[in-house]
């Protein structure tokens, strides 16, 4: 197995573990209370968002916009959530998925990012791994896309 094939089997891999990490992240977040009871569900961390947003317009948003509409924001996160792992596991409209997957990256960091016992950090790697899954070819091997012989 030369270098390139390696390289590609390894963005392969990381492209997997990513859908494997939004999926699992889709457990706190199931229909039809989407968590309310968990530490982690959508309206906790709305809840905290709302408290420790990464900045007032955030904060604000978090009040004004998706609080009153819970029920349509705890869909929406379902279903992206689940669109983004299942497309970056079988690799199929990756590069979809992987928009989706840091859209969602950000969305944390700017809620999640400033509260109290979060890590910035780790926040901000998650932003740069999606990243990096939308820029290079992650669906080259071992996917759908790759098997349909669709340009990534």
């Amino acid at each position: 197995m030369d270098e390139r094939e390696r390289v590609l089997l390894t963005l392969a891999g990381v492209r997997v573990f990513m859908g494997v990490f939004w999926l699992v992240n889709v457990l706190w977040r199931l229909p039809t209370d989407f968590g309310a009871g968990n530490y982690w569900g959508v309206p906790h961390i709305l809840e905290i968002a709302r408290a420790h947003g990464i900045s007032p317009p955030v904060r604000s948003f978090v009040v004004h916009v998706l609080v009153p509409h819970m029920s349509a924001v705890g869909w929406i996160v379902f279903a992206a959530g689940l669109l983004t792992g299942l497309s970056l596991v079988f690799g199929l409209v990756t590069r979809l998925g992987a928009a989706l997957g840091l859209l969602q990256a950000v969305v944390l960091t700017l809620f999640l990012g400033n509260a109290p016992g979060e890590w910035l950090y780790g926040y901000l790697v998650l932003v740069l791994l999606s990243l990096l899954l939308l820029l290079l070819p992650v669906s080259r091997r071992l996917s759908l896309d790759d098997a349909l012989g669709r340009d990534p």
